[in-house]
């Protein structure tokens, strides 16, 4: 049985979808508090001993892939971020990396660099 830790690591999306949770709520992210997000996210899955109650990883905005990431600073992290999640996946920690997002808008580059960072790994990374 699968239990997830989950992060939402900000609430910045272009989309503007009107079903989203988000609602008026959906803002632009100073890259300070993206940054501080991040590393909050990094420090909490560094802990080893989590990996006994939880299974798979959780991210989720706003949004990653639409711009998000636009300093090298906050690209840098999060792609730092992703290493460490794959590796807890690579090293049998974890069982499945879901990162959520909706793909709708503009160049997907970032996420290119996400998913080549997960080639050849077992294990599950999906994109939800």
């Amino acid at each position: 049985m699968s239990k997830q830790m989950q992060f939402e690591l900000w609430q910045e999306c272009n989309s503007k979808c009107k079903f989203c949770y988000l609602g008026k709520e959906n803002c632009h992210t100073p890259d300070e508090l993206k940054l501080q997000s991040l590393q909050n996210a990094i420090d909490k899955i560094s802990d080893l001993s989590i990996y006994s109650e939880y299974d798979t990883l959780s991210y989720l905005g706003g949004e990653f892939f639409q711009g998000q990431l636009n300093t090298p600073e906050i690209k840098f992290k999060f792609m730092e971020l992703m290493d460490k999640a794959c590796w807890l996946l690579n090293n049998d920690y974890i069982d499945n990396v879901w990162i959520n997002a909706t793909l709708t808008i503009g160049n997907q580059d970032d996420l290119y660099a996400v998913l080549r960072r997960f080639e050849g790994h077992k294990g599950n990374l999906w994109i939800l």
